[in-house]
């Protein structure tokens, strides 16, 4: 198990993220498994840093 510090001040839960950006949470999960977007999970929920991911650019 890897242990880092995070700065929490930016973090969004994928509900709240995927609402942010108009997009599905089952998107957000699809991107986190195909690693294009970096996910933090405290205490089983999963998080994304919305600094460091403002928005998400549509591929289509």
């Amino acid at each position: 198990m890897q242990l880092a510090k995070v700065d929490i001040t930016g973090l969004k839960t994928v509900k709240n993220y995927a609402a942010s950006n108009s997009v599905t949470t089952a998107y957000i999960y699809k991107l986190i498994k195909a690693s294009k977007l970096e996910a933090v999970t405290i205490d089983g929920v999963i998080f994304i840093d919305a600094v460091k991911y403002p928005t998400i650019r549509n591929s289509k």
